[in-house]
């Protein structure tokens, strides 16, 4: 059995940029590009629908300066639009969705933005979701407030990640969650990965994969 969600949170590049005598763009367009093979990676497991990627938290856009978060900003945005040509895409029938907070990004990113998702918006087979300024808690406490003046009990439905995750991976030897997606977590299986984000290999994520299977989920039972 394989995980049909995997959340991965891809901790370690500042780390990955002092160790490898980088600077932080360089190390950020490392990690960008990461991400497009564990997209890869991703279309070519049979059974796993989603992929969801913590790829900056609300915390991370509120206290951060300019001078780091631009770079980060721009790596995501020149990634947006190589995946409007993304074969993975394209030929797994990928709908990829950024999912902003309400911070003003620049209108680079939101063009980059715009094109990969009026790209994908018909593909259906699968579903990448990219969080930017994203917080677990105000998912929850905006998702109750929705649900009281709603018709809908279901509280996952006013979420921004609205379906349950399988399997979170999380690189860089940190062991927390960090305001992830934390209402959809509530049964996985927890990946923590010694190895910074950029140093990810395929092997290592056909090994969490392999691992998966093994691992007993009882769901309360």
């Amino acid at each position: 059995m394989k995980p049909r969600h995997i959340l991965v949170i891809p901790d370690g590049n500042r780390r990955f940029a002092k160790k490898n005598k980088l600077c932080l763009e360089e190390a950020y367009t490392v990690a960008a590009e990461k991400i497009s093979d564990v997209i890869n990676w991703f279309a070519e497991e049979d059974g796993v629908k989603e992929l969801t990627v913590y790829g900056l938290s609300y915390d991370n856009i509120q206290k951060r300066g300019e001078e780091e978060l631009d770079p980060i900003l721009k790596a995501w945005a020149n990634e947006f639009i190589k995946w409007c040509g993304y074969k993975p895409i394209s030929e797994n029938d990928v709908n990829v969705k950024i999912k902003t907070s309400n911070f003003e990004f620049p209108a680079y990113f939101c063009s980059a933005k715009e094109s990969v998702e009026n790209k994908t918006k018909k593909n259906s087979k699968k579903q990448v979701n990219i969080l930017i300024g994203y917080s677990g808690t105000r998912d929850i406490q905006k998702a109750i407030n929705n649900v009281g003046e709603g018709e809908n009990p279901d509280i996952m439905s006013y979420m921004q990640v609205d379906n349950a995750i399988d399997a979170m991976i999380r690189t860089g030897s940190a062991y927390r969650l960090s305001d992830c997606p934390l209402h959809q977590l509530c049964y996985a299986e927890l990946f923590f990965l010694d190895k910074l984000f950029p140093e990810l290999g395929q092997d290592d994520f056909k090994k969490i994969m392999e691992e998966y299977g093994k691992r007993a989920k009882r769901f309360g039972r």
